[in-house]
């Protein structure tokens, strides 16, 4: 897979950002919300941790309460809801998606598929059946214990976040929730390392059904995961796209919003440096897994 990789308004580089709609992408969430993104790996079979709340980067954000959620078998996928009652006035409520074992990244850019399914609700709308697949899987879990901590925390706000898979399925879960019951409540999802989920007319409807919300896909140099699937298969990422050329937690830019901005990560004709996928604004995936697992 990876030999096929070889087949306007732009914010300037800095320490802040808006996309093309003002919305401003903030650095600070986005560097909460990874870490969160990283304790996911300590979830189900892949780790350990979430539940008791006693992982290594579980012990930066003491007070957070978290119930995991899992899938076997064809389709697995694992996650949490937590409450964080040191965000903000009211706290927030978080949706995270635990991505593919950090140790296995290259095997799984090497055996990816591109198969496409229809999207129900969307005119002409396809997705990769794969990452739907693992989204459904756990779609009612993640549904019941989100529902839970709405009730239990009113005026709470919600943010949904993942990185490599978990930031495909954070995406499938962010546009069911902005379009849902929980719309109201929902302050923005930031994915790290993102794949591309569906073809051109479901970046579109994704784009129109976060609306103005802060959400943001933030890329890192030449991971070779924002390329997969390939674009000459269909598939095309949405809006708003935050590219760190350099250091993950260096200067960053704000893409156009076709995107698959040409100036950004989509400017590499080859990406093949997997450990720009496994670092994001700082965080290091694995040195947080190996953490997961002693």
């Amino acid at each position: 897979m990876l030999s096929l990789l070889a087949s306007s308004l732009s914010a300037p580089v800095g320490n802040s950002t808006t996309s093309q709609d003002a919305v401003t992408y903030d650095k600070a969430r986005s560097a909460r919300l990874v870490a969160f993104s990283g304790i996911a790996y300590c979830t189900g079979t892949l780790g350990k941790g979430v539940s008791n709340w006693d992982c290594a980067h579980c012990k930066d954000f003491p007070s957070v309460k978290a119930s995991t959620f899992s899938a076997k078998g064809e389709s697995e996928q694992n996650g949490y809801v937590a409450y964080d009652p040191n965000d903000g006035a009211d706290g927030s409520i978080l949706v995270v998606f635990t991505g593919t074992d950090p140790l296995k990244f290259q095997q799984w850019i090497d055996d990816i598929d591109t198969i496409a399914v229809s999207y129900p609700g969307c005119a002409g709308c396809k997705v990769h059946q794969g990452f739907y697949d693992n989204y459904k899987a756990v779609r009612s879990q993640m549904s019941t214990l989100l529902d839970s901590a709405a009730v239990e925390h009113p005026k709470s706000p919600v943010y949904i976040t993942g990185h490599s898979l978990g930031a495909a399925i954070a995406l499938h879960a962010a546009v069911e929730v902005a379009g849902g019951s929980h719309a109201s409540r929902f302050a923005g999802m930031y994915t790290f390392g993102q794949p591309r989920v569906g073809n051109s007319a479901f970046a579109t409807w994704a784009a129109s059904t976060l609306g103005r919300s802060p959400h943001f896909r933030v890329t890192h140099r030449r991971d070779p995961v924002p390329h997969l699937p390939l674009e000459v298969m269909g598939f095309r990422h949405p809006e708003r796209e935050i590219f760190y050329s350099g250091s993950s937690e260096g200067s960053y830019k704000g893409c156009d919003g076709s995107g698959e901005d040409s100036s950004c990560s989509d400017k590499y004709a080859l990406d093949v440096l997997v450990t720009d996928h496994t670092e994001y604004v700082g965080f290091d995936m694995i040195s947080n897994y190996l953490s997961c697992k002693l």
